[in-house]
């Protein structure tokens, strides 16, 4: 969440306290959120959201401008993060990774293809962890 919405709203303490705040979520969430705590233990909440959108980058636009709280990948706030225009909230809590499917049209994958899935790999294992702004 940006300073600005948390100096309005409040922070939350936990991910119950998430349900009495502003959501923007993907719709990729669908049936709510999932958070695991420090001991594994997961917290499943369902928030109504403000806004729904297809793509992270709006939501990430939306929670700048203090409009609400989301969920986005570590590594597209980094920037956001280290110069304070996002804070993280829930620090002892993780969202868990989200799979990923790479579908191609036949059995044999072309070397191009090959290449484009191992570049993803290793880009998503490196920014795989999603965190609560």
């Amino acid at each position: 969440a940006s300073p600005a919405y948390l100096a309005r709203k409040g922070t939350p303490r936990s991910p119950a306290d998430l349900l009495a705040h502003d959501w923007l979520a993907s719709d990729m969430l669908g049936g709510g959120i999932l958070l695991l705590d420090e001991k594994g233990e997961a917290h499943k909440i369902k928030p109504k959201p403000r806004v729904l959108c297809n793509n992270v980058l709006p939501l990430r636009q939306f929670t700048l401008a203090g409009q609400g709280i989301s969920l986005q990948p570590e590594g597209e706030i980094e920037e956001d993060i280290a110069t304070g225009r996002l804070l993280v909230l829930l620090p002892g809590f993780l969202a868990p990774p989200m799979e990923i499917h790479a579908i191609t049209p036949q059995r044999e994958i072309p070397e191009k293809a090959r290449r484009v899935i191992s570049a993803l790999r290793i880009h998503f294992s490196e920014h795989g962890q999603s965190r609560l702004p």
